[in-house]
């Protein structure tokens, strides 16, 4: 999907209330078993920071992070609904994501409930892999898996290194809050609504120090 001659992901729905923006709908899951887990292959490694708000600002049409453009061309919705969150001290989580060979810069709402605002545009790699390899900031890192469920869901499976090393998390996102779906055999414990196994959370208070 492209507004204005930006990618967006495309796992989104659209509250049409606020601006036609983004809203991730997301389920996690612990997995407390992972050997019951089926084969998982390579996976991609993911290392993803989170600066503060105030680090990000919107100028004009375009997303800036401490100095640099890493996203230009927005629209004036996009760039309108992006500094309200940016702006929102309460609500605002930014993100900075290496994934593999891919880069990416992420604006996420509050959550409520399942569902978040998640505006994300994919970003040149070398604009920000300093900075993110840099642990400046709350770092994350994981490897995260893709699996397809018995009723054709899709699942994605993280495998967490460093501080967090041990902890397992499954995630699947929706079309709508409500949408059914089936559950995998090995799948442990909804911790949707615990935001301490957000990656954010994790990032800022590891699991090993929390989890014993």
């Amino acid at each position: 999907m492209n507004l204005s001659g930006v990618t967006l992901n495309t796992h989104r729905t659209h509250d049409k209330t606020v601006l036609e923006v983004p809203v991730e709908i997301e389920r996690r899951y612990l997995i407390a078993e992972p050997h019951r887990l089926p084969a998982l292959g390579i996976g991609t490694r993911y290392v993803q920071c989170y600066p503060p708000a105030q680090a990000f600002s919107i100028i004009g049409e375009q997303l800036v992070f401490e100095g640099v453009v890493l996203v230009g061309g927005l629209s004036k919705a996009q760039a309108w609904s992006i500094d309200s969150l940016l702006n929102n001290e309460t609500g605002c989580t930014p993100r900075l994501r290496i994934a593999g060979d891919d880069a990416f810069v992420t604006i996420k709402g509050r959550s409520v409930g399942p569902s978040r605002i998640e505006w994300e545009f994919e970003v040149v790699r070398e604009l920000i892999r300093r900075h993110v390899e840099s642990w400046r900031w709350p770092t994350v890192v994981k490897r995260r898996f893709c699996l397809t469920g018995k009723d054709g869901s899709q699942w994605v499976v993280d495998r967490f290194e460093g501080s967090n090393a041990g902890l397992w998390l499954a995630e699947i996102e929706l079309d709508e809050p409500m949408t059914n779906y089936s559950l995998p055999y090995w799948l442990g414990p909804e911790v949707t609504t615990d935001s301490r196994y957000g990656s954010g959370g994790l990032a800022r208070s590891p699991w090993r120090d929390w989890s014993s």
